[in-house]
Order: structure tokens, then C-alpha cells, then sequence
């Protein structure tokens, strides 16, 4: 009976994954459109990335602030390089978010 539960966990976090690449796919096609439903896209992958102890992909992660979770736009953020740094600032917050590069 013990061996059948890692297969269940592994089989949830398979389908967590799968549930969370479809949510960020939507997310990117409304992102024009309706940037509530956006934003609603992130809030649901965050909680199901957090309750089944999942690792983001890394596009997913700087798509949105660290800070306050909103979704990084045009309209809303301001993208700057420099010195082996890609610098996301949020206007929403008006924080920073850091990320080297080589």
C-alpha cells in the first residue's frame, strides 16, 4: 500500500504541471485583452505551484513581480540592462527585481 502513494503524488505534480503551462498559455492571450483575468491567471498558478511544492519555470517566474504579483507589461513595468543585470521595475509597487546574466 506504500508504494502506490508516490505514484499518486507523482501523477497530481504531473498533472499540477500540465494545469499550470495551460494557465500561463492563457495568461499570455489575455494578456492585451483583459489584464484582470491576467492577473487572475498568475494568482492561480502561484497558489497550485505553492500547494503541490512545484518549481516554477523560469519564464513564468519573471513574468511577474516579486513584490506585489503583478503581471509585467508594457504599460506597467520598465525593462533596463546593466552591468551583467536585466532590472524589471515595477510601477505598480515601485520596486526593483534583479537578474544577472551572462
Amino acid at each position: 500500500m506504500s508504494s502506490k502513494k508516490p505514484i499518486f503524488k507523482n501523477l497530481q505534480k504531473k498533472l499540477a504541471k500540465e494545469h499550470i503551462d495551460s494557465l500561463f498559455k492563457q495568461q499570455k492571450e489575455n494578456l492585451g485583452k483583459d489584464n484582470a483575468l491576467s492577473q487572475r491567471y498568475v494568482d492561480l498558478i502561484r497558489k497550485i505551484s505553492m500547494s503541490f511544492r512545484l518549481r516554477l519555470p523560469r519564464e513564468i517566474k519573471r513574468s511577474y513581480c516579486k513584490h506585489c504579483y503583478n503581471v509585467f507589461t508594457s504599460t506597467n513595468s520598465r525593462v533596463r540592462v546593466q552591468r551583467g543585470k536585466v532590472i524589471y521595475f515595477c510601477n505598480n509597487c515601485e520596486k526593483y527585481t534583479r537578474i544577472p546574466y551572462k
